[in-house]
């Protein structure tokens, strides 16, 4: 099995973002002509801060039940720790993260 090593370059399309685009392309022209990827953004949805916890413990054991895992993140480390706690007492198996 060939190992390729690629690239990720992001690209603003005329001068804007809008049409902007992630690319990952080969390294080594010369290891073949892989051609490239156009990734989509993830979409995003927005929505109310009124029984957000309780929403998002909804879509952890939605995702958990899948075999999937959650990545959630917070504004500050306090509210990390808050929300980590929260979830363990509510028997959620959670490992909280951050980096200074």
């Amino acid at each position: 099995m060939r190992q390729c090593r690629f690239a990720v370059v992001a690209r603003e399309h005329a001068g804007n973002l809008e049409g902007a685009a992630i690319a990952a392309e080969p390294l080594d022209a010369g290891a073949g002509s892989a051609g490239v990827l156009m990734l989509v953004d993830p979409q995003v949805v927005v929505k109310p801060t009124t029984g957000q916890i309780d929403d998002l413990m909804e879509l952890i054991r939605q995702r958990t039940k899948a075999g999937q895992r959650i990545l959630v993140t917070t504004l500050t480390k306090k509210m990390a720790e808050d929300l980590t706690d929260y979830l363990l007492e509510n028997g959620i198996r959670v490992r909280y993260l951050h980096s200074d």
